[in-house]
């Protein structure tokens, strides 16, 4: 199996994981939770922690996408909920989507890595193992 494919299959399941996620969800709630986190990033965050605002920032985006895109929920028309109760009740849930989020954007930067250091992927029993053409490369 070639570098893309395999990339392409642990993609295609981590979105689906979090499509599962945000499907079980309220989308409202799921939705403010997302707006509120990101408010509280950007106002307490560090300059210094900016590519770790952008990470996040994107994450949510893509998220907020999948609930507006499969939940048909119009941001415009939002309830306001306090949802404190919501969010401790789902913490486990919530959690893992994060969780997944910021996986995602690590294989995408890890997919730009290794095609431009000239790494292989391999699998084999569930172990996913990476190899260089030159033996004793500089990691």
């Amino acid at each position: 199996m070639k570098n893309k494919e395999i990339i392409k299959l642990i993609e295609n399941d981590i979105n689906n994981d979090i499509k599962s996620i945000v499907y079980k969800l309220d989308a409202e709630k799921l939705l403010l939770f997302l707006l509120m986190q990101q408010e509280i990033m950007f106002s307490t965050l560090k300059d210094e922690q900016s590519e770790y605002k952008e990470t996040l920032s994107e994450s949510f985006s893509y998220t907020i996408n999948i609930i507006k895109h499969y939940k048909k929920i119009n941001p415009k028309k939002l309830q306001n909920y306090n949802f404190t109760e919501y969010i401790n009740l789902k913490k486990d849930k919530l959690d893992y989507l994060i969780s997944l989020l910021l996986t995602k954007s690590k294989i995408t930067d890890f997919k730009i890595y290794i095609n431009k250091q000239g790494y292989k992927l391999h699998i084999e029993n569930n172990l996913l193992t990476i190899t260089h053409e030159i033996d004793n490369y500089i990691k």
